[in-house]
């Protein structure tokens, strides 16, 4: 499945088969997607805020409206913690939890920065990380942690999460590595390709992959590991450029 914005067609979220169809019903813009704990999907929409179920092949809107939505803003992330509390991330407004039919903004959490996300994943022990410009912030159960500087974490304007295994950063200025307390920063023979990240994967065999400055970058398992041990360790990795 994926999702539409400004298309000349009357509908915009499409099923992909032995043909491209669209799912009747839905003419939104989709400004951010997630598929949801009982494999249903929640759509994002942009220009107005608004969340959309997606079961069954019906649309039906999640109630009570998120903060800030119908003002023009984009939805830009949605997840769910380990406790299946809904998260939203709106252009503009902070991000907030939904919790029994009642919206929270930034959950309760004072220490969660006023301002949006682009990024929001769960891992497979139920925690929610979620990424701003310099810090990274988990949340586990009722407790939240901040990584920042004084944690290693020094990779600017976050782009991208991998939470399970060894959890890898990616921004604007390069790639982190985090270890169970603290980040560090990977290092490759060309540092240009680990800059300007904004999508990262690791395969089941450890392989990753990310889209950065240069092109898309292939990372042999075991690589990442190598270079937590040895901070003067630069990774080898493939370049796939135009």
């Amino acid at each position: 499945w994926f999702g539409t914005a400004q298309s000349v067609h009357a509908y915009r979220w499409w099923h992909v088969g032995a043909t491209i169809t669209p799912a009747k019903g839905y003419d939104n813009d989709t400004s951010a997607a997630y598929r949801d704990v009982d494999d249903s999907v929640l759509l994002g929409t942009g220009g107005g805020n608004l969340l959309r179920h997606f079961r069954d092949g019906n649309f039906e809107p999640v109630n009570p409206l998120a903060p800030g939505a119908n003002q023009g803003d984009d939805i830009l992330a949605i997840a769910r913690d380990g406790q299946r509390r809904l998260w939203v991330s709106i252009l503009r407004h902070p991000i907030a939890q939904l919790d029994h039919g009642k919206w929270i903004v930034k959950g309760g959490f004072h220490q969660i920065p006023d301002t949006w996300t682009k990024r929001m994943v769960n891992d497979a022990q139920g925690r929610l990380w979620i990424c701003f410009p310099h810090a990274v912030f988990v949340i586990d159960g009722e407790h939240l942690t901040r990584f920042s500087s004084d944690k290693g974490m020094h990779i600017a304007n976050v782009s991208d999460i991998i939470p399970d295994g060894v959890a890898l950063v990616g921004g604007g200025n390069g790639l982190a590595a985090f270890d169970g307390r603290r980040f560090h920063r990977i290092s490759a023979l060309d540092p240009a390709a680990l800059t300007n990240i904004t999508g990262m994967v690791r395969l089941n065999d450890g392989t990753v992959w990310l889209n950065g400055q240069k092109g898309a970058v292939r990372i042999k398992a075991g690589e990442i590991e190598r270079a937590m041990a040895n901070p003067d360790y630069k990774i080898a990795m493939r370049l796939f450029d135009a």
